[in-house]
Formats: C-alpha cells, structure tokens, sequence
C-alpha cells in the first residue's frame, strides 16, 4: 500500500513538470552508472517510457565509456585520454563504432520491453550531428558545430523515442 502512495505523491510532485514540458523534446543523456547494472538499466528506460506516456518526447543520447574501455582492452589497446577526452585512432574509432552500435541496440531492446516505441540512429550515418575536428593530436574527437534536428522531430511525431548513438560528421 505503501508503494501505491508512493507513486502518487510522486505523480502529484511531478505534475508541475509534466505540464510545463509536455510535448517538448526532453534529451537524455544516458551514461555512467545508470548503464552498469542490468536492474537499473531496465529501471532507467521504464521511466523513460513513463515520460513518453505522459506527453513528454524523450531523445537519449548514450555514451558508453566503460565499454569502450573493456572492447579495446580486449583487442590489446591501451587507452589513451588527453585533458579527460579519448585519443581516437582509426583503430579506436571502429571500436568506438561497434560498442555504440551494441548500446544502441541493447538499449532500444529494453525500451521495447518497457512498452515503448524505440528507433536505432547513429548521429553518423543520418547527419544528425555534424563537427569539426577538435585537435589533431585526438584524432577522430570532434566539437559539434551543427545539429540537424529534423529526422528526430518527424520520428517524435511518429511517437518514436530515438537512441543515438553520439558520432557525428
């Protein structure tokens, strides 16, 4: 019973908030600890889902950091980071490339089972992010100069919740 009165004053808390970004683009950044532990991933995207049932329109963008680090560990790789951002080679890029695509994936899978409505994009092969290359010395690093929203609203409006992957060109 206690859980039941839990969630309402929770709602009633949140409703301020519901109305004042309904139907606007709320983006998520989803990294870190919240991606460590399955339990707290499925938890993470349930409450995503919530916010798309109650009118929000959710856009995660994840990282995957550690992941990445373990994927190049695996191939003998040692990491190497320049003022906290990755050095990325053409090696590390296609890393880089597959762990994204494997988060990405993972992560529309348990907003599915969530009871949402997920689509896959890489900021990469749909232009949705574009950047100049931030310093020679780090390779593949770049600072995002331009997004191009406009395939993320038209999917929003399909009641889609877009997973990008944060690779831009």
């Amino acid at each position: 019973m206690a859980s039941f009165k839990q969630k309402a004053t929770t709602l009633i808390e949140a409703l301020p908030y519901i109305q004042k970004y309904h139907h606007k683009i709320v983006v998520i950044k989803y990294g870190g600890n919240a991606m460590v532990n399955h339990q707290l991933r499925e938890n993470v995207m349930k409450d995503i889902v919530l916010l798309k049932n109650v009118g929000l329109d959710p856009v995660i963008i994840h990282g995957g950091g550690p992941a990445i680090n373990r994927a190049m560990k695996k191939a003998n790789i040692k990491p190497k980071f320049e003022r906290g951002l990755r050095v990325t080679d053409k090696k590390t890029i296609n890393i880089v490339e597959k762990v994204f695509k494997k988060i990405n994936n993972e992560t529309a899978a348990l907003i599915r089972r969530a009871g949402g409505k997920p689509i896959s994009l890489s900021g990469k092969y749909y232009k949705i992010v574009c950047v100049k290359q931030k310093a020679k010395k780090l390779g593949y690093v770049g600072e995002i100069t331009k997004i191009h929203p406009a395939i993320i609203k038209t999917l929003i409006k399909d009641d889609y919740i877009p997973i990008i992957s944060p690779i831009g060109v």
